[in-house]
């Protein structure tokens, strides 16, 4: 039930959620922008994500994914234009090859060591630049299921992403994750209560977590132009 419930809310939220101004979706919109080259799509789960994303069709997307369910989702939504069934620590790309990598929601299923070598293998892959979300610190809300993968195994801080050449931009707020695992576990009833009341909180305060990720955001977006180094 909790499962179902889960991604019921992540359907939802991938639908929309890129409308409401600040959200993890919106930021990765506005600075893929007027994006026409190719893009990169790292644990691209079920497609809902670039529907959204490449809504007006104007980029080549790749989408990769190593749950062959989750590709056959997004095939059968025709999210993107290609796509890989694969282990993306194994994946097998030239240096350059797209013009943007996107990498939504996933480094914190890695091991630290994992996630910080994808990210250095992310910004070879990428000919412009390297888009990244993940929860701020380490959270356990929505990834403790071990059997089907989606545990979280690490977490990241802001600073740490600055440090490697990040821009940093937060997106909604801490206090959401305080009764959420309580809530989804004894009623879910109440759960999607609380979603929806912090959906409008968090639209109210957005810019709150936005510019202050370190002290009240509870997700963080993070953009590198790496087609700027060495000029």
């Amino acid at each position: 039930m909790n499962k179902i419930f889960i991604r019921k809310l992540l359907s939802l939220s991938h639908r929309y959620g890129g409308y409401i101004p600040l959200s993890r979706l919106n930021t990765v919109s506005r600075w893929l922008g007027n994006e026409k080259g190719e893009v990169l799509d790292i644990g691209c789960g079920g497609g809902s994500a670039m529907l959204f994303l490449n809504r007006r069709k104007s980029f080549s997307a790749c989408g990769v994914d190593i749950n062959p369910a989750l590709i056959a989702d997004a095939k059968s939504k025709k999210s993107h234009q290609q796509y890989f069934c694969q282990d993306i620590l194994s994946l097998n790309l030239a240096d350059k090859s797209f013009d943007t990598v996107i990498c939504l929601e996933l480094i914190e299923h890695l091991p630290k060591d994992e996630g910080l070598a994808l990210i250095l293998r992310l910004e070879k892959i990428a000919r412009r630049r390297v888009i990244l979300s993940t929860p701020v610190g380490f959270s356990e809300v929505e990834g403790n299921h071990d059997e089907d993968g989606s545990a979280h195994q690490c977490g990241y801080l802001p600073a740490e992403l600055r440090e490697r050449g990040y821009l940093v931009r937060g997106n909604r707020l801490r206090l959401e994750r305080a009764w959420w695992p309580y809530l989804l576990k004894h009623s879910p009833a109440l759960a999607s209560v609380h979603w929806a009341f912090w959906l409008v909180t968090g639209v109210i305060f957005s810019p709150l977590a936005y510019f202050f990720p370190d002290r009240v955001a509870s997700g963080m977006v993070c953009l590198k132009e790496v087609g700027c180094e060495g000029k």
